[in-house]
This record gives structure tokens, C-alpha cells and sequence, in this order.
């Protein structure tokens, strides 16, 4: 995988326990990794297959996929925080499609989530 494509930078975050403080344990946003990467929209067309309907009302669902090197503990239960012009923007990892053959790169499935 050449260092040319990976042109955005990521935030690999896992929920996991912390303390508040009043020190009660609490679950948060806990940093994994820092990694380099390669986020790729869909096209138009994409994104319109896209939405669902949700409670008999339409719900857009903004999708991407992000490509880092390769690593072996990513879930998809975990979030990548990106910056998008400067607004830090999440995506909540619905899969993870490592490449098993050469192991150079894992795609993450994501979904444009929320900060919380």
C-alpha cells in the first residue's frame, strides 16, 4: 500500500470504562490508534440505495469506506474520528474487510454517526 493514498488521519476509538468526576465509572470514548488513511464516498447513486426507511419515515444514511494499513484489532464496534475541513466528524465502523491474502490494508464499513 503506497503512503501517497492515505492522505486523511484517523482516530480509532473503542467504548471502554473511565471515571467521571464524581469518580463513578462510566463508559466513554477511549482512543485506540492514530492511523493514516483513505476515505472513499460512494457516488451519488450510492448514497441514494442508500437510505431506509425508519418508523414509516426516510432516514439518509451517509456511508463511506475508510482504508488503513493493515491491523488485527479493529471491531466493528469501534469508531473512527476524522477530520472533515477542520470539524471533527465520526463514523460508527459497521464491518471491518481486513485483506487476508496480502495483508497490506483493512477497509472499514462505516457509518456517519454522532459524538456521544
Amino acid at each position: 500500500m503506497r503512503a501517497g493514498q492515505l492522505r486523511s488521519q484517523a482516530h480509532i476509538e473503542r467504548r471502554g470504562p473511565a471515571r467521571d468526576d464524581y469518580g463513578q465509572e462510566v463508559e466513554r470514548w477511549l482512543p485506540l490508534a492514530v492511523v493514516r488513511a483513505d476515505i472513499r464516498f460512494p457516488t451519488g447513486m450510492g448514497t441514494i440505495n442508500a437510505e431506509r426507511m425508519e418508523g414509516g419515515r426516510e432516514l439518509s444514511v451517509v456511508q463511506c469506506s475508510v482504508r488503513i494499513r493493515w491491523r488485527n484489532d479493529i471491531t466493528a464496534d469501534m469508531r473512527a474520528k476524522i477530520d472533515v475541513d477542520g470539524t471533527p466528524t465520526y463514523f460508527n465502523i459497521k464491518q471491518v474487510i481486513p485483506d487476508i491474502a496480502h495483508r497490506q490494508y483493512v477497509d472499514l464499513v462505516c457509518v456517519m454517526g454522532t459524538q456521544g
